[in-house]
């Protein structure tokens, strides 16, 4: 099966996945996050198609969080996307718990038909989606995410130990109802070499569409990789190449010692 433009977008939009929030969410602690910038590389198959950047910032002003990634394709991909795709999601860490305020994202297309933004509304439990020049208000489970919160949110619920559970994840289309599974530790190869790390299943109960993470606990559960199946055929891999660590400088790049 080939990549279509709506894969690239689910590829896009899942990519890096590192997210949970459907468990004692209360339990979150602001000082499991830590800023970062990774890049990673994509592959259909075994062929490199692709780069895609993630970073994590905080501005101690506002006290908000934002997380961006950009996806840039290359070859014959490159004429779905010719524009990066884009994700930004900013949150707020109140009361031990992730609070989204807004989504958006950018197809990456010239036209930019899949764009789409969303508001949320806490105090209201709703969530605004903006798209096609329209605006569509929601109500919204609590603890929901979107797919830029919900990478944060594995990462933070890892670390505490956490093996499975459910979320419910804001998008373009509505709400989706997501689980995930601890499958156990075991290693994985990237840019960085070769890495221990929690591998993760997480999956929609109505969909052929499964998707694995590999968590590293030495680089606070960032994920190493992540590979999408779907009827146990095709595969995407996204791949860690490099990582910064912004609130420190700590850079961990591919070793030379391949």
């Amino acid at each position: 099966m080939g990549v279509t433009s709506d894969r690239l977008r689910w590829l896009a939009l899942i990519a890096g996945l590192t997210a949970v929030c459907g468990i004692s969410q209360g339990q979150q602690r602001p000082d499991l996050i830590r800023s970062f910038h990774a890049v990673y590389a994509l592959y259909n198959g075994d062929e490199r198609v692709g780069q895609s950047e993630f970073s994590l910032t905080f501005d101690p002003s506002t006290r908000r969080y934002t997380f961006e990634s950009r996806s840039e394709f290359r070859g014959w991909l490159r004429l779905l996307s010719p524009r990066p795709i884009v994700e930004r999601s900013e949150f707020l860490i109140a009361n031990g718990r992730i609070q989204p305020q807004s989504f958006g994202y950018e197809d990456g297309s010239r036209r930019g038909r899949r764009n789409f933004e969303l508001r949320f509304n806490s105090k209201a439990g709703t969530v605004d989606i903006h798209r096609d020049e329209t605006l569509t208000e929601l109500r919204a489970p609590a603890g929901t995410l979107d797919l830029g919160t919900m990478r944060v949110a594995l990462m933070m619920q890892l670390a505490l130990d956490a093996m499975r559970g459910s979320f419910d994840i804001a998008d373009r289309d509505g709400i989706e109802h997501y689980e995930f599974q601890v499958e156990g530790r075991e290693s994985t190869d990237t840019g960085l070499g070769t890495l221990t790390a929690q591998r993760v299943r997480v999956e929609r109960p109505d969909s052929s569409r499964r998707t694995l993470i590999w968590a590293a606990p030495d680089l606070r559960y960032l994920t190493a990789r992540m590979e999408q199946h779907r009827e146990g055929r095709d595969r995407v891999a996204f791949v860690l190449e490099s990582v910064e660590w912004l609130d420190a400088g700590e850079t961990v790049r591919p070793s030379t010692e391949q």
